[in-house]
């Protein structure tokens, strides 16, 4: 089984500007700057027959670059505890891009996803006392506007030190 997903990166500054704040903090478990990305379509665990499925529909992806802003933090809880994360403005081509990346999985036969897709990043795990001041502060950061020229299909391994994300394989964006 191979446990897989396909995302967006985040570019160097504004990932930079992010581990600079998380340094900051106590009581959290921050995502390491290199992991941090804003997931399109979580496939799960995949059987290798359908992991290849979806590595080749992929490339039928038809959408230009374009560009993302980071909005604002907040936190959410889920069954394992606290997410922290980092919103994205809204934008209509990464809404397409998703959708596309979501209809190709349909087709080859993986559940859709019952939740509005909902674009962030994921920056911590837990939940210190003092998270409205990191809130605080990350509202102060002056993030830049990123160009997204491609995507990627990432297999994802769980450890105990945290998971590992390895690209499978990138697609660049192009409307032909």
């Amino acid at each position: 089984m191979i446990r897989s997903f396909c995302a967006l990166t985040l570019n160097e500054e504004n990932a930079e500007l992010i581990a600079k704040l998380n340094n900051s903090i106590q009581g959290m478990r921050f995502t390491k700057p290199e992991q941090l990305h804003i997931t399109l379509k979580f496939y799960g665990e995949l059987i290798n027959e359908q992991f290849v499925d979806i590595k080749e529909s992929l490339y039928e992806v038809r959408m230009k670059p374009f560009t993302l802003q980071i909005d604002e933090a907040g936190y959410f809880s889920n069954r394992s505890g606290f997410i922290l994360y980092a919103g994205i403005k809204e934008s209509t081509s990464l809404k397409k891009l998703q959708k596309q990346i979501e209809d190709f999985a349909y087709r080859i036969g993986i559940p859709k996803e019952k939740r509005k897709f909902f674009a962030h990043i994921t920056l911590a795990r837990g939940l210190p006392k003092n998270v409205s001041d990191y809130i605080s502060e990350f509202q102060k950061l002056n993030f830049m506007e990123w160009n997204i020229s491609s995507f990627i299909l990432y297999k994802s391994t769980l450890r105990p030190e945290g998971p590992l994300h390895e690209i499978e394989e990138e697609y660049l964006l192009h409307e032909s």
